[in-house]
């Protein structure tokens, strides 16, 4: 029996054996010639239709996103064909805010006083859409008033941070630049920007007045 094994395993195979092993042998290959797989096509991007879309599809912009809404602000802000550009605080900004100003989120969206911070973060001119644009220490008027503008700070033709006109208000650094929406721009920041009291408080009173804006140092305020 051992014997008959091993001469089996030296049985040389028969001439049909050898010819199917020389047909696979020289069968092509099918993996050899196969087409690589179509390129995807590129998804261009789009900008979104407005700023406030763009707020409300960044999940750092939150809190931002809440407080335009509880000042009713929404529809100025989702309006595709507004030329503006918004600097919007990311929550980490706002988060900062509320723990200096020792209050609560729930306090800052149902305080009276929220439309004035937001509108000093909006800059309506078309001055104030690219970064490129800017011009160190520019005042770019803000949506508040003439008398709140919005400072940019360049280091050369790189944007160092922006700033109000508030005293003694902290500057905030940009995390992003330019980003399109709609007619305008967004820029977000890492800081609440403050308005100056004292603009705010003359607002207050012109909004009794019986006219719809006033004069304030000799300069037209914008109505609220």
């Amino acid at each position: 029996r051992t014997r008959s094994r091993r001469q089996r395993r030296g049985v040389r195979p028969t001439s049909s054996t050898s010819c199917s092993r020389e047909k696979r042998k020289n069968r092509p290959s099918s993996t050899r010639h196969r087409s690589p797989p179509p390129t995807p096509p590129i998804k261009k991007y789009t900008a979104p239709a407005s700023p406030l879309a763009l707020i409300k599809a960044d999940p750092s912009l939150s809190t931002f996103a809440a407080a335009i809404k509880a000042a009713n602000l929404t529809s100025k802000l989702d309006n595709p064909e507004t030329v503006l550009s918004v600097f919007a605080p990311n929550d980490a900004a706002f988060d900062s805010y509320l723990e200096a100003a020792k209050i609560s989120k729930a306090e800052l969206l149902a305080s009276p006083d929220l439309k004035y911070i937001l509108k000093q973060h909006v800059v309506k001119a078309t001055a104030g859409l690219k970064s490129s644009k800017w011009m160190s220490g520019q005042p770019l008027k803000s949506w508040l008033s003439e008398m709140a503008p919005i400072v940019v700070a360049k280091d050369g033709d790189k944007v160092v941070s922006v700033s109000s006109a508030a005293a003694g208000a902290p500057s905030a650094k940009f995390v992003k630049l330019d980003l399109p929406a709609g007619a305008g721009s967004v820029h977000v920041i890492d800081a609440v920007l403050s308005p100056p009291k004292a603009v705010v408080d003359s607002i207050k009173v012109a909004a009794k007045a019986p006219v719809a804006s006033a004069s304030v140092a000799g300069r037209k305020m914008l109505a609220v």
